[in-house]
């Protein structure tokens, strides 16, 4: 379901923001090590997975319920192209439609997927500079959101 979601997230993005390229694109899976990021587009990337925490005040059935059913991916949009402000002016278009449309949500979305929201996820200088490290490559325009998707819930949870 995780990859599932991602093409779904990608496929969005190219459909509404494009009029007849792909913007926005997942790495080579060839290149992972070293990571590159494709000139001329914008990459989504997974950079973390957890379990969306049980709300404090609940029981144990609904506290069980919740975590069977959430999950936070954590996506990263690195932008690249020849010319620096190209790279912002990408990201800025994602940005923008992210702040308008951060819920997607109907029988467009993948199989056992009831929501699916994202928020910004802003690092500190020193997140940043620990995710770039991690990735071992230079650092890039880019953004952080928090991609968090609900699942079917009463009974037919599905494998994430």
């Amino acid at each position: 379901m995780i990859g599932k979601a991602l093409v779904f997230l990608k496929d969005k993005l190219n459909e509404d923001l494009s009029s007849n390229q792909e913007i926005v694109v997942f790495p080579d899976g060839v290149k992972l090590e070293p990571l590159t990021f494709r000139l001329g587009a914008v990459t989504l990337l997974l950079v973390n997975i957890e379990q969306e925490p049980a709300p404090q005040n609940a029981g144990f059935n609904i506290r069980q319920t919740y975590a069977e059913n959430g999950l936070n991916l954590y996506v990263l949009f690195v932008s690249s192209f020849k010319l620096y402000n190209e790279s912002l002016d990408q990201l800025s278009r994602i940005i923008g439609y992210l702040q308008l449309n951060p819920i997607f949500e109907g029988p467009s979305l993948p199989n056992g997927v009831d929501q699916m929201v994202l928020d910004p996820a802003p690092l500190t200088i020193a997140g940043q500079n620990e995710l770039w490290g991690a990735l071992r490559v230079s650092c890039q325009p880019s953004v952080l959101y928090r991609l968090r998707i609900r699942t079917r819930s009463g009974g037919n949870e599905q494998n994430v």
